[in-house]
């Protein structure tokens, strides 16, 4: 069994360079982290020890969610502000190096480039739901081992819909035509 952590980066508004600040990102992404359930504590705790490790050197407080967001332009978290621009690029490029050397983490990501798509923007999040779900069922596929996502309450209710007709157990049992989910 294999669980994969989802979450977002971007917004899946339209996007108009013309406009910039006053339109929806230029991207929007899902990103899922795949750890073995045989792994998952371990894995866990190679995550909790760099945050903690993070902390003792004072970087950024062990209480404070780490969000690359804001890392990269701090808005809503203070704690954020304090650090400066290059060690908060230092963190991001650390937390993807503890990520990358640990062979028990493996990413997918589903990435939407809002100036060359030909997806209508009402389907960006439900296309990149669609991609991630194929993606992830392609990497248990060798194994035929079984596989659970999480997502977080971000667009709760339509990420649910969605994901119901992707597996089949729609209203009245509607499917997405095409679409064959074996693993997830």
């Amino acid at each position: 069994m294999y669980f994969c952590y989802v979450d977002e980066s971007g917004d899946t508004g339209a996007y108009d360079a013309s406009k910039p600040g006053k339109t929806g990102s230029q991207y929007f992404i899902l990103a899922g982290i795949i750890i073995s359930s045989k792994g998952w504590k371990q894995s866990l705790d190679v995550l909790k020890s760099f945050r903690r490790q993070k902390a003792a050197e004072a970087v950024l407080p062990y209480h404070i969610e780490f969000h690359c967001s804001e890392l990269i332009d701090p808005h809503k978290i203070s704690a954020y502000n304090q650090i400066s621009v290059p060690d908060r690029w230092k963190l991001i490029s650390e937390f993807a190096d503890v990520i990358g050397r640990n062979a028990s983490f493996s990413i997918i990501t589903v990435v939407i480039d809002k100036t060359i798509t030909k997806i209508a923007q009402e389907d960006y999040l439900t296309s990149a739901i669609t991609k991630l779900y194929q993606a992830f069922d392609e990497f248990l596929k060798p194994d035929k081992d079984q596989g659970i996502l999480f997502f977080d309450k971000a667009n709760q209710h339509k990420v649910h819909s969605h994901v119901r007709k992707l597996m089949g157990t729609g209203s009245s049992g509607e499917r997405i035509p095409g679409i064959r989910i074996a693993y997830v």
